[in-house]
Formats: C-alpha cells, structure tokens, sequence
C-alpha cells in the first residue's frame, strides 16, 4: 500500500497539478489506479470533480474507438491492396506469354504475399483486440471510481443523518 492521502493539497502534489481544472486523461487514470490510497473525505471533495471525469473518461473512451476504427480501416485498406496484386499475379500466371520458371516464381511470390498477409491479420487483430480491451479497463476503472465515490458520499450521508 502507498502513501496515504487525506487532503486535497496532498493529492493536488502528488498528481503535479494546481487545481482540480488541470485533470488530464493520465491524471485520472492516476487517480483511479491511486484510489484505495485516497481517504473517502477526500473521494467526496473529488465528487465535486465528477463531471469532468465523466467527460475525461468519454473522451478517452472515444479516443480508443476512433484508434480501433481507424485501424480496421487501414488493416481492410492493407487487405484489398494485397488481394489486388495477388489477382494481377494471378492473371499473369493465367497468361501464355511467360515461361514456366517465371510462372513458378510469381507463384512463390503469391505464396509470400498470403503468409504476410496471415501475420499482418493476426499482428492486427492482436493490436485490436489490445487497444479494447484497454479502452474498456479504463471504463471500469473509471466507473469503480465514480461508484466508490458515490457509495462514499451515500454512506456518509447516511451516517451524518444517524447522529443528528
């Protein structure tokens, strides 16, 4: 366990930041990775912070889908682009006016070109798969937060509302 926080200033420190306006997408992360550190007075000050780490937490998540997109589009792109020189190789290979030597040799090159094609789909596919799943542990780790946050200031309501 790290060093313990019970007050905004302390947290402030150790997130490099002066006030809660400079909250980055890293700081956040920071925040959700420090969270058991954090005394709960101290999560209910940061629900003051809330919206901005809703919209902190949309903007990465939107970020990460914009990635994934992008590179589905750009793998499809690659695709089409060694599928079409695979079809000219092909009709090359249909053709009567090359040797059989060279015919052998375009069809080593197809060769070639399908096993790069194989291990750019799985290098892709591996890429995705990461880029995913980190966008939806940030998500859950920013729900934790904001759940831990909110189930503070239910809990401390709820006691404050006992000893009256």
């Amino acid at each position: 366990m790290g060093k313990k926080y019970y007050d905004e200033e302390g947290l402030k420190k150790a997130l490099q930041i002066k006030d809660w306006r400079n909250l980055t997408k890293d700081k956040v992360l920071k925040i959700i990775q420090m969270s058991p550190d954090i005394d709960k007075d101290l999560y209910l000050k940061l629900l003051d912070q809330v919206p901005h780490l809703v919209e902190e937490t949309r903007l990465v998540i939107q970020a990460a889908k914009d990635t994934i997109e992008v590179s589905k589009v750009l793998s499809l792109e690659n695709k089409k682009y060694y599928i079409n020189i695979s079809n000219k190789i092909l009709e090359l290979i249909d053709s009567e006016k090359l040797s059989d030597e060279l015919k052998k040799e375009l069809i080593s090159l197809i060769k070639i070109i399908a096993d790069y094609m194989d291990k750019a789909d799985i290098r892709d596919k591996s890429f995705l798969g990461e880029q995913l799943g980190r966008m939806w542990e940030y998500a859950g780790k920013a729900l934790l937060l904001l759940a831990a946050i909110f189930g503070v200031k239910f809990i401390a309501q709820h006691f404050k509302g006992d000893s009256e």
